[in-house]
């Protein structure tokens, strides 16, 4: 299995994507395309930018890739292919070598009226982050429906499927069955069926051939679905000629179609929360990435070259001023330089040029560690001090131990020397009056 990864959905890319496709690989692919949680209101113009350069790389294939690309999607049109769906009439099979397959049910209103050529699906990442939006950002039903209606009427024209998946093991689980069997890899010990669900916002999955135009006016019965396919239709139409035209032209920065009716809607109903409060036209600005002028590199290094030579001029006559200090009585002896550290000149040799003496101009070294850059020199010296220290610190103790223990030695040997002394007084005591000690033998 192989996996090719675009860098980037601008248009100069769509010619990396040509060679992959051939008559052998076409019935073996699958197109994903991975949103993000984080920032759903970039989804449309997102899906627009991807599934326009797909459907321009797959329109310029020669004859027979477009005939596989028939066959292909024939196949999935009447579920012949595909993953196996709980409830359905027509179950999909993975055996293409089926010697007597079931007619094909009719298709429904929008169903597979724009095929790409290939199976698609979209995977929405972070969607724990829908509670984050629900509870913070005050995010109800109204808006997490309004999402998912537009991206299973956009999948309901191309025929794709839809999943939600979060940081969960089960999510994953079923990532991995709907890779699986959308590239018609079924094992042979279990056989895999996919249970739709649109009613969990955090774990939405609609297979292919699963949706219709009726299930999604369930979760809004003000939704049109038709008029929303019928401008994503037209939204795609002028996005692959835009796309076709900078590939002929090699841009590499060129300028995204005006946003359309579609997205001006999607932006005014589903707004970045950092930025509510915005007017209207910024938040247009904002919410569509794919309508932000990207500027060109050698443009913008070509405005930032007079600003490094003004840059360099002053730095010329900074170090002229330096070296001349009689010439610039006129200057400020106070004013901080720009370039730091201020380098101390002396004159050196009989021509009276200014030289720098190597010991005094000698910058630290600094070594980038984790973007920050580090003074190795003073780093070791501190480490150095530390360690130092340590050792002061350690011996100090171990010397206070030891004389805690001598201390409490010779406490010791005194407390015994007068024991001693006290018992050989008492034996004093007894043989000045005569006495003797109860073991004494009597004659």
């Amino acid at each position: 299995m192989s996996i090719h990864l675009l860098p980037d959905a601008r248009p100069p890319y769509a010619p990396l994507l040509a060679p992959i496709f051939t008559p052998k690989t076409i019935p073996h692919a699958l197109a994903v395309i991975l949103l993000d949680w984080n920032e759903p209101w970039y989804w449309l113009g997102q899906l627009r930018e991807r599934i326009s350069i797909l459907k321009s790389v797959l329109d310029s294939l020669d004859n027979d890739c477009k005939d596989t690309m028939d066959v292909v999607m024939r196949s999935w049109r009447e579920r012949r292919t595909g993953p196996a769906v709980e409830g359905m009439t027509t179950t999909f099979m993975s055996d293409r070598n089926q010697q007597t397959p079931a007619p094909p049910p009719p298709l429904g209103q929008g169903e597979w009226d724009d095929p790409i050529g290939m199976p698609i699906c979209i995977v929405c990442l972070n969607a724990e982050k829908t509670h984050i939006l629900a509870r913070e950002h005050v995010w109800t039903d109204t808006q997490f429906d309004y999402i998912l209606q537009h991206l299973r009427t956009i999948l309901l024209k191309h025929g794709g499927s839809l999943i939600y998946t979060s940081s969960t093991q089960a999510s994953n689980a079923v990532l991995t069955d709907l890779i699986r069997s959308s590239l018609s890899i079924q094992s042979l010990l279990k056989k895999t069926i996919l249970k739709a669900e649109a009613i969990q916002r955090d774990s939405i999955i609609i297979p292919p051939n699963w949706d219709t135009a009726g299930k999604i006016k369930t979760l809004d019965s003000t939704f049109d679905v038709e008029t929303i396919g019928r401008d994503w239709e037209a939204e795609i139409v002028a996005a692959v000629q835009n796309v076709s035209s900078q590939v002929l032209a090699e841009q590499l920065t060129g300028t995204a179609s005006a946003p359309t009716d579609l997205l001006l809607n999607f932006s005014h109903k589903i707004q970045d929360p950092d930025h509510r409060f915005a007017s209207a036209s910024s938040v247009t600005t904002t919410n569509d990435q794919s309508t932000k002028p990207r500027p060109n590199l050698q443009a913008f290094l070509a405005a930032q070259l007079p600003v490094l030579r003004r840059l360099e001029a002053e730095d010329a006559q900074e170090i002229s001023s330096q070296s001349h200090p009689d010439a610039s009585t006129t200057q400020d002896s106070h004013t901080i330089s720009r370039r730091e550290p201020q380098l101390p000149l002396r004159a050196a040799g009989g021509n009276g040029a200014a030289t720098a003496d190597a010991t005094e101009i000698a910058t630290p070294v600094l070594m980038n560690v984790g973007g920050v850059n580090v003074d190795v020199e003073a780093a070791v010296k501190q480490l150095r001090e530390r360690a130092a220290r340590d050792a002061n610190n350690k011996l100090s103790e171990q010397q206070q131990a030891e004389r805690a223990n001598h201390d409490a030695g010779e406490v010791e040997d005194a407390q015994e020397g007068e024991k001693r002394l006290e018992w050989l007084a008492g034996l004093a005591n007894r043989r000045r009056t005569g006495g003797s000690t109860p073991s004494t033998p009597q004659r």
